[in-house]
């Protein structure tokens, strides 16, 4: 990222110097980002800084949705029906997914089969996690 002098800003390093991806969606703006939020290069480009491929986003786990958002249409899929799985790296539809409420995008983050494989592979390496332990 190209960083440039801006001294007493907040987002300032020790050397006086702020990314300049921020200082230009703060000029766009007009006032301040919040202290939460965070830019996204929409080409990937941390050199492009152009108004045009900057989008404010309110906090990280935004920005991060945009990038696994982008991961799955260069993959060529559809980010509102498809997901990459976290465990074999396919893309693969959301019916593939258990639902978990916890994610942003209300998916689990490896398909059915990835989390079946884990599990029995947990199982095999730790035998003594099934038993039940003694009650006193």
């Amino acid at each position: 990222y190209r960083k440039v002098r801006a001294t007493g800003h907040p987002r300032a390093n020790d050397a006086g110097r702020v990314r300049e991806h921020i200082l230009v969606a703060e000029n766009a703006l007009g006032k301040s980002l919040p202290s939460r939020a965070q830019v996204h290069h929409v080409d990937g480009n941390p050199i492009n800084n152009a108004n045009r491929n900057l989008v404010i986003c309110e906090d990280h786990a935004y920005h991060m949705l945009l990038h696994r958002r982008t991961r799955i249409v260069r993959s060529g899929g559809n980010p509102n029906t498809e997901r990459i799985c976290g465990g074999c790296r396919q893309l693969l539809p959301l019916s593939a997914f258990s639902q978990n409420a916890r994610e942003l995008d209300g998916f689990c983050r490896e398909c059915r089969s990835c989390v079946v494989d884990r599990v029995a592979d947990y199982r095999r390496r730790n035998p003594d996690c099934r038993k039940k332990k003694a009650v006193a």
